[in-house]
């Protein structure tokens, strides 16, 4: 993802997230800053937590979404330093994907739950939007069009 003069890389293997300076001299870019994925607290204290896809949300803040640990992290983006903000639970197991819909809500892909959930990263509420076998990711249409097939007004 790119955003600017910034690349953002999420890095599955080691569960991280590293901001790329992409104007660094000589057309090389070089990782300026990289936060962790990984949170110590609770029983996740010393698991990976396996990112599996990264968003902007309309405010700017980044979006991890971690198989591993079954959560959805933001983080505040400043220059090129995130700082972890919020992390909230899927709702159900091994997030693989999520699109952005609103100014706090994601919707995510819940693989081995075989469900697509909508998360309010303001409230932590979630709400079950479709049962769907094995959903690995998601693409979002129009946003008229969704809110009119969903009936929804968030």
């Amino acid at each position: 993802m790119v955003a600017h003069s910034l690349a953002f890389c999420l890095n599955e293997l080691d569960s991280t997230v590293s901001v790329v300076d992409l104007t660094a001299p000589a057309n090389r870019a070089e990782v300026s800053f990289t936060a962790s994925t990984r949170h110590d607290i609770g029983l996740a204290a010393h698991a990976p937590s396996q990112p599996s896809a990264l968003r902007t949300m309309p405010d700017g803040a980044l979006i991890t979404v971690q198989r591993g640990i079954n959560t959805v992290s933001r983080f505040r983006v400043d220059g090129v330093r995130l700082t972890l903000a919020d992390e909230v639970p899927t709702g159900g197991d091994h997030p693989r994907d999520a699109i952005t819909f609103g100014s706090s809500t994601i919707v995510v892909a819940l693989r081995m739950s075989d469900s697509v959930r909508a998360l309010d990263l303001a409230t932590h509420a979630s709400e079950e939007l479709a049962e769907v076998r094995r959903p690995t990711c998601i693409l979002e249409e129009p946003r008229q069009q969704q809110l009119e097939a969903w009936g929804r007004s968030w």
